[in-house]
């Protein structure tokens, strides 16, 4: 946009009169929503527009003619007028722009931006003129869209400071908007990620920053299938060489409403101190002291509370005239006139400044000298951080020039007619005046008597060596008429001016052209401010075709003037928006509205829409027809601004944490919905108050000053907090304060956000408490594993019941036998001296303790007072007991007792806190019963001590008893052998066949009695005469006993398999006796064919399954158990020889080795004896 003053070349409006052009531009200024001033080349008010007078809040009236420091601060006028200066100096034509405070009338700061033209007239300064726009709405956005930033850029920063990484997904799930954040903890760039499909991306690329990827992908993938639910899970981010390793933890949640309605946003927090566990002033008085030591131009000094001079600057020294030395320590009324001293001034305005915390006060001051000068004063009152008042700080500058100036210009004002018309006098060739007429008269100011005669320049010295002056010597030395024209400071009119020389002096004609020249300058200043304002500016014929354009707008539009004049103004936008605006004309015309605004898209030359405001009225052409002119407005930032509030506003709305604004006093100046629902406090009730109204009692007053005092640093408040709601509940919430700044880096506002954590509180309190609850049990487990005192464990378990429930009593009650009461058997915080002897009835209905032995299932009291079950006994009355938990210990049906944890104060109690209580329970009935069992276990072992001492004493007397009979049958049995072998040699051939027969009988049976009586023996003396074990190599054990066996095995073709057999633990000889009988009897009952039988060992844990089959004629199921009995036999002696005991002597030879015998056999098909035996530990 060109900043040039001047209008393009030409008539801006064409060739149309004068009367035209000012009715066009004064239609067009109405339109502008812009002030619009003019001011003399004193600074004073000449012309200024509604907008200045609304903007102001002053009266037309009220302004013109006054200073514009009746607007504007001393500083801003400075800055204009040194801008000004340089513009005249430099020749600079362009405009110049500020931003600057207008004060108005209220009291009240209206923030404006001032667009300033220069006025030059033949060379001479004339003035300026300015456009001014209330940038109020646009500081107030820009405020806001600061604000907006600047609490997106805060949040966003309380977010990275607490870690937090953002995705917001649309409802098709493509990644919306995510934040720096989440790039720094993936190691990606953020705008690689907005646009692409969330699940894309995920698959691709996100899950493989995480450790368990699969895993990680899956959960987050499920979160997007239903997307009804808040979600919420830890995640590990691996290392890479754009990123840090780092645990994080997942929170997501549906967005109900607003433009991601249907989408979800995600949200990161870095955890990863918690998971791995859990300054400054920068003000120099030195240098403020040498600041204000450096200030010549201003009385800088301090005085105390008395208003002694404390200290003393060197602009002090200037302006007063006293050295420091001299005036340290006298009262800052010295510095007063004598009159002001007496009313008492300058203890008036100490007053005032401690009251009020400064005064401003301007007069007549003393210097040391005697002299005065005009003070402007401030005085301001000083306080220390402790609310103690410290003096004053006074500040003086010296206005006497300024005061005396503006007396001068009201004086003259005085002087000065308000204009004149014609007007004619003569003056010789001296100047004198010879001749005035009338209206000369009036516009001069003095009667012709009292001029006629003076000299030009005596009357009106001032003119001398102005342009006046140098045109009248002219005229008079070239004797050549000259016309020219000029304004008249003293008169203050404009005047053409013509002088006519003759020999004898000069003619001089004033015409009066002042409103002739007033309407020439607003042309030039209509014309000045159509190019000096921001916007476009367009005016239409009645057609709708431009008739003119400032520059502004063609450089928004992209044309040349050339190529608009003329052309119809649907070449810079639609139809429709033509349409509207006429029929907004004619609402105005109609006087239905003031002025007519729309909004449209502007099509530029070079294809491209840029969004506009037009503002536009009507105007009357020569013709009468009706045409309009405006201005336009470029509101491109406007929308981008309300676009990026509108998405702040959703990212703040959506983002699931209670935000709030407090401005530097920490009052709160904004909440979002989320807080709200979080607190329970509307936008109405929060506004306007501070966050105390969420303080509960949970953190002392500390906690709150560190706070502050962090956050007023400029530093970032990180830290849980235990708010209250509304409703008095208390919530958790991990608590953000950031500080935001302003453009000079000061601070003016703080923004929280609170993550609310009640929940995972709670489920950390469950859990802690859960883990307490568990390591109670285990502990009491343990114990009543280790102490044989069951009142022991019973006071332990009480004792962490009421620990671990912070309750303030527990009982164990025991069920006497009667099952008419129960004792306290023992308990905690109980009245001295009642455990052991205090009762309760068992049977009774208000007996807690009957009511609980009465239900298969624990009995929770909340309140004892409005219990209706039962109204509990004196017991708990007694104790003020008012809840509680009971339940058996043992068998519902066999209960032992009661075990009851009580509180005196109301109590709700958990499921877990129930099961806790069960546990505890079930674990005394385990003990008790355990006790029980010991008893009787040790009652049995008692008695199989007595009977297993009656055993052996009875085997020992079994053993000598064998022993004794088997030997003492055996001398009887030899002589009867003896003696039958004798008859058989000596009478054996006088025997017929029957007493031979009889014989063979009678010796068979003494050899048989024999051999029974050895099987006997043998049978008695397995575990008295046996070997100690040792390592035994069954391989040669079966080898001797194949040996013993060679003949019967030569004489039956018998075949015998053996396997590579074990080495084992047991007495060898006692094994040769097993595998000799086993083997004995499967070569003695094969049967019709030759024995074949198989020798294997099998390894089943610490032992050896020796087996051994045979294919002989086997054995029937129903005497498969007496083959191990002594002396049964199953075949006669005619069919099978044998003693009976040999199976029964292996039987008690295995078991004597710690082992087993069995049989498997089927008649016909053969018999396996299988046994087992202890392996060596040599063995390999």
């Amino acid at each position: 946009m060109s900043t040039r003053a001047g209008p393009s070349d030409g008539a801006i409006w064409g060739d149309v009169d004068d009367d035209v052009a000012l009715h066009r531009y004064r239609t067009l200024v109405n339109t502008i929503d812009d002030g619009v001033y003019q001011l003399d080349s004193d600074g004073r008010f000449v012309a200024v527009n509604d907008v200045i007078v609304e903007t102001t809040g002053y009266s037309r009236d009220d302004l013109l003619g006054e200073h514009v420091s009746l607007v504007l601060t001393d500083h801003d006028i400075e800055r204009t007028e040194r801008e000004i200066r340089s513009r005249i100096e430099a020749e600079n034509g362009d405009i110049a722009t500020f931003e600057l405070d207008v004060q108005a009338a209220d009291g009240s700061v209206v923030p404006c931006e001032l667009r300033l033209n220069v006025l030059i007239e033949a060379g001479e300064f004339q003035g300026t003129i300015g456009v001014t726009r209330d940038i109020s709405e646009k500081t107030l956005r820009q405020e806001s869209l600061q604000s907006a930033q600047s609490s997106v850029d805060s949040v966003t920063n309380v977010l990275d400071e607490a870690n937090i990484g953002v995705f917001v997904l649309d409802e098709e799930f493509t990644i919306a908007w995510a934040d720096e954040t989440i790039g720094k903890y993936l190691g990606l760039e953020r705008d690689d990620l907005v646009g692409q499909d969330k699940r894309t991306v995920l698959d691709k690329t996100i899950k493989h920053r995480f450790d368990d990827p699969d895993r990680f992908a899956e959960k987050v993938r499920a979160t997007y299938e239903e997307n009804r639910h808040f979600e919420t899970f830890e995640c590990r981010v691996t290392a890479g060489e754009t990123r840090e390793p780092r645990w994080l933890e997942h929170q997501s949640k549906p967005i109900e409403s607003g433009r991601y309605a249907g989408g979800r946003i995600e949200l990161y927090y870095d955890i990863t101190d918690r998971k791995q566990s859990e300054d400054a002033r920068h003000e120099s008085e030195e240098r403020f002291q040498s600041l204000v030591g450096a200030v010549e131009e201003y009385a800088i000094f301090r005085l105390d509370r008395d208003g002694q001079v404390i200290s003393w600057n060197n602009g002090a020294r200037a302006i007063k005239g006293y050295d420091r030395e001299e005036i340290l320590g006298e009262h800052f009324s010295t510095f007063y006139t004598e009159e002001d001293r007496a009313a008492g001034i300058p203890e008036r305005n100490l007053k005032q400044a401690t009251e009020n915390g400064s005064v401003e006060d301007e007069g007549w001051r003393i210097r040391n000298d005697g002299s005065q000068f005009w003070a402007n004063v401030t005085i301001t009152a000083i306080w220390g951080d402790d609310g103690t008042h410290r003096g004053y700080l006074k500040v003086t500058r010296d206005m006497t020039d300024r005061h005396r100036r503006k007396q001068e210009l009201e004086h003259e004002l005085q002087r000065v007619f308000d204009r004149f018309s014609d007007a004619f006098y003569t003056l010789d060739e001296e100047y004198r005046f010879t001749h005035v007429n009338a209206n000369a008269e009036e516009l001069l100011g003095y009667p012709e008597d009292e001029l006629c005669g003076k000299i030009l320049w005596d009357v009106f010295p001032e003119a001398v060596g102005s342009d006046l002056y140098n045109h009248y010597t002219d005229a008079m030395e070239t004797q050549k008429a000259i016309s020219f024209e000029r304004h008249s400071e003293p008169l203050g009119i404009w005047a053409e001016v013509n002088v006519y020389p003759s020999e004898t002096g000069l003619s001089v004609y004033f015409t009066d052209i002042t409103e002739r020249k007033e309407r020439e300058r607003e042309l030039e200043r209509y014309e000045q401010t159509i190019e000096t304002i921001w916007d476009g500016v367009a005016t239409l014929d009645a057609d709708g075709r431009f008739v003119m354009v400032n520059e502004a707008f063609c450089e928004m539009a992209g044309y040349d003037h050339d190529e608009l004049l003329g052309e119809h103004v649907t070449l810079i936008h639609d139809e429709t928006v033509d349409k509207r605006a006429e029929e907004l004309k004619v609402e105005i015309v109609e006087e239905k509205r003031e002025y007519a605004s729309i909004e449209f898209d502007l099509e530029t030359a070079d294809g491209e829409t840029i969004p506009v405001e037009g503002r536009f009225g009507p105007y009357e052409l020569e013709d009468g027809s009706i045409g309009r002119t405006g201005v336009v407005r470029d509101i491109s930032e406007r929308k981008e601004r309300e676009r990026a509030l509108t998405r702040f506003e959703q990212a703040v709305e959506e983002s699931g944490h209670a935000i709030y604004m407090t401005d530097i006093d920490g009052e709160i100046t904004y909440v979002n919905s989320a807080f709200e629902e979080t607190t329970g406090y509307t936008v109405a009730e929060a506004v306007g108050k501070t966050p105390s109204i969420l303080r509960s009692d949970e953190h002392d007053d500390s906690y709150y000053e560190t706070l502050w005092e962090t956050v007023r640093a400029g530093d970032v408040w990180d830290e849980e907090i235990t708010d209250q709601r509304k409703d008095g509940e208390l919530y958790h919430a991990e608590q953000t304060i950031a500080p935001v700044t302003d453009d000079d880096g000061e601070i003016d506002r703080f923004v929280a956000v609170q993550n609310d954590i009640t929940e995972r509180k709670e489920r950390e309190r469950a859990l802690e408490q859960r883990a307490r609850q568990q390591q109670a049990v285990a502990d009491l487990g343990q114990y009543a594993l280790e102490t044989d005192d069951l009142d022991e464990l019973m006071h332990e378990a009480a004792r962490q019941v009421a620990d671990v429930l912070d309750n303030d009593y527990c009982k164990v009650l025991d069920l006497d036998t009667d099952e008419r009461e129960l004792v306290l058997r023992q308990g905690v915080g109980w009245q001295e001296g009642i455990v052991g002897e205090a009762t309760v009835s068992s049977v009774e209905a208000d007996s807690q303790a009957a009511y609980t032995l009465a239900n298969n299932h624990p009995i929770v009291v909340e309140d004892l007072e409005t219990e209706t079950r039962f109204s509990g006994p004196e017991l708990l009355r007694s104790h003020d007991v008012r809840s509680g938990i009971s339940t058996i210990i043992g068998p519902f049906d066999e209960a032992w007792g009661i075990l009851g944890t009580h509180d005196t104060d109301r109590r709700e109690f958990t499921d877990q806190d129930v099961t806790f209580v069960r546990s505890v329970a079930t674990i005394l009935a385990e003990a008790i019963e355990r006790h029980r069992y010991q008893r009787e276990l040790e009652q049995l072992i008692t008695d199989l001590e007595k009977s297993n001492e009656r055993l052996q004493e009875s085997n020992k007397r079994l053993e000598q008893f064998a022993y004794a009979a088997s030997h003492d049958l055996q001398e009887p049995l030899r002589m009867v052998s003896s003696y039958l072998q004798l008859i058989d040699r000596r009478y054996g051939d006088a025997f017929d066949e029957d007493g031979e027969e009889f014989l063979e009988f009678a010796i068979d049976g003494a050899d048989r009695m024999r051999k029974m009586i050895e099987g006997l023996l043998a049978y008695s003396r397995v575990e008295t005469q046996g070997d100690p074990f040792e390592p035994v190599d069954l391989n040669d054990v079966l080898e001797a006993v194949r040996s013993d066996l060679q003949m019967r095995i030569a004489e039956s073709d018998a075949e015998i398999t053996i396997e590579d057999l074990p080495r084992v633990v047991g007495d060898a000889g006692q094994l040769r006796q097993v595998f000799q009988n086993l083997l004995s009897n499967a070569i003695e009952y094969s049967g019709d064919r030759p024995p074949r039988v198989d020798i294997a060992a099998e390894r089943d844990g610490d032992d050896w399954t020796i087996s051994v089959h045979d294919q002989g004629i086997g054995i029937e199921p129903s005497d498969q158990e007496r083959v191990f009995e002594v002396f049964e036999r199953l075949h006669t002696h005619e069919e099978h020889s044998g003693t009976g005991i040999g199976l029964a002597l292996c039987q008690r030879i295995v078991e004597r080795h710690g082992g087993e015998i069995e049989l498997e056999s089927e008649p016909g098909e053969g018999s396996t004896f299988s046994f087992t035996l202890p392996s060596s530990d040599c063995d390999e």
